[in-house]
């Protein structure tokens, strides 16, 4: 209480210092519905890479048969990007490894979806799967591509022999209902005998919530 204070708030001028680099901005993410290059789909002539097809070329789909193309588009992704999603072989009838998009939406036909949501076909987002029967989001993973299918209506087409991938229109809404993220992993839940792992993701991505 004795000392002496009128010095205490002087004005005083910082110290030089070295000017700051700018901060590094995170790559813009985006939550695609596309095929990843690689994977394989039922033609009338075989399975073929989904990279190789083009409009004119007909892919096997679920209601309709061998379905013509009306294009296709190649996206190429950067690291940080876009999130991707490891289903392990089996996990959805595929006969191998197979790698989605965080924004594709898978089609499940189960009894349970009926007991569920009264639909004997719903739409659940890639997004919101992780922790059913071994799928997981690969945290990092370097450029890839992944081809942007288009038919003149919304197709669910095979992949890897059994996984069933839902093609938007682009032009109207689905026809099947398509599950938030609450609602997907009720049903995965069910599917999986009443348990089902965490989500490290936490929370509902844009395309899952």
């Amino acid at each position: 209480m004795l000392l002496n204070h009128s010095q205490a708030f002087a004005s005083f001028l910082p110290s030089d210092i070295a000017p700051r680099k700018p901060a590094q901005t995170m790559p813009r993410r985006v939550e695609l519905s596309a095929v990843k290059d690689g994977t394989m789909l039922e033609t009338p002539t075989g399975w073929r890479r989904v990279e190789e097809l083009s409009a004119g070329d007909q892919v096997y789909t679920l209601d309709g048969g061998f379905t013509e193309l009306t294009g296709t588009r190649s996206h190429r992704l950067a690291p940080g990007t876009a999130r991707m999603m490891h289903v392990p072989a089996g996990a959805l009838n595929n006969c191998s490894d197979l790698i989605l998009t965080a924004g594709q939406h898978v089609a499940m036909i189960e009894p349970e979806c009926e007991t569920l949501f009264g639909a004997p076909c719903v739409l659940v987002p890639a997004a919101a799967m992780a922790g059913f029967r071994g799928i997981h989001a690969l945290t990092a993973f370097g450029e890839t591509t992944a081809t942007e299918l288009t038919f003149d209506t919304e197709e669910i087409v095979y992949a890897q022999t059994g996984a069933l991938l839902h093609v938007a229109s682009g032009t109207t809404d689905p026809f099947f209902r398509t599950l938030g993220y609450g609602e997907t992993r009720a049903l995965l839940t069910m599917l999986n005998g009443g348990h089902l792992a965490l989500d490290p993701i936490g929370f509902a991505p844009a395309l899952a919530a």
